[in-house]
Order: structure tokens, then sequence, then C-alpha cells
């Protein structure tokens, strides 16, 4: 996917994905996936998907931003999740942000995401990125792993959930309904 910005210009986007995490030794962070290059290089760093014990987070650190995530409780691991996270106007400001564990609003009513503007870093799935370490690579399985250019609304993503339940397609007004 390369340098690909699912937000575009706006900051607005969705992804909805199935995992089934392992234990994720204490401490440490399995990367479902991330929009960085390395650690080190807070400026060009945007956004990434982490799996910690107990939880699913979607993060932002960078140089000049505000560092700031939303997170949700995971159930037991060995189990397949639904996890799904909603974005909007959050390119340059905060903006509204909101994730859902099996179909379920899991973040805070009023949670606010702030993305770098910074589109030169590559799209790395089951790692941190080029330059990081093994260990914080994702342990476990995915699937169905899906970026939106739009905020999907919470029926929305309980339709994606079932088989068959939403063509993978979506007209932009069936989504916010």
């Amino acid at each position: 996917m390369g340098t690909w910005n699912p937000g575009g210009e706006t900051g607005t986007f969705s992804f909805t994905m199935w995992i089934k995490p392992v234990n994720v030794p204490s401490g440490n962070a399995h990367h479902v996936f991330a929009k960085r290059d390395d650690w080190g290089n807070l400026a060009g760093q945007m956004w990434q998907a982490v799996v910690r014990t107990g939880s699913f987070t979607f993060e932002r650190n960078g140089l000049g931003r505000p560092n700031n995530a939303v997170g949700a409780v995971l159930p037991p691991f060995g189990e397949w999740i639904h996890v799904a996270g909603t974005f909007e106007n959050c390119q340059g400001q905060p903006g509204p942000a909101a994730l859902y564990v099996n179909g379920v609003l899991a973040t805070a009513p009023g949670a606010v995401m702030h993305f770098g503007d910074g589109t030169d870093t590559n799209i790395y799935f089951g790692m941190a990125g080029a330059g990081t370490s093994a260990t914080w690579g994702y342990a476990g399985q995915m699937d169905d792993l899906s970026f939106w250019n739009i905020a999907l609304s919470e029926a929305a993503i309980r339709q994606l959930m079932v088989p068959g339940g939403m063509a993978k397609l979506l007209d932009t007004s069936a989504a916010s309904n």
C-alpha cells in the first residue's frame, strides 16, 4: 500500500477488521498495522493500531503534534474479535474518534484524535514499521481488514460484521445511516 493515506487531506476514515490475538506479554505492544517508519522518526509517524494485554488502541505520536490514543478493552485472547475505528476531520486538528469492539462502542463519548500531516511514511501490516523490533510484531490472526475514506456509522459497522450483511463497496449515504 506504500504511502497511501486513507483519510487524504481531511483525516476522515474508518477501518474494520477481525483479529484473533494470542497472549501479549505484559509491557509489550503487538502492532496490527502502522503508518510509520520507525519510533525515532516521530515527525514522519502518523498512526498505529496496537494490541496490548487486554486492550486495543489506535494511537498517534509525532513531533510537534499532540500524542494521543483511543482505546478499548478486549475480550480474552484466542477468540475472534471484530474491531473498528472511525475518525472525522482529524487532519491538522483534533476530531471525533471512536473504537468499536464486536459492534459496540468501546470508547468514551467525546473522544478525539489528531493525525500528523506527513504522508511519506509507509503502511505496515503485522509490524510496527521499518527499523523497529520484531518483538513488536503482531502475534495472532487477522482477517478482512478494510480501510474506508468515510466515517462509518455504528449501524454500518454492525452490518459489516455479518457475512454478506453489507456490500464492501458502500454508498456514503448508506454508511452514515
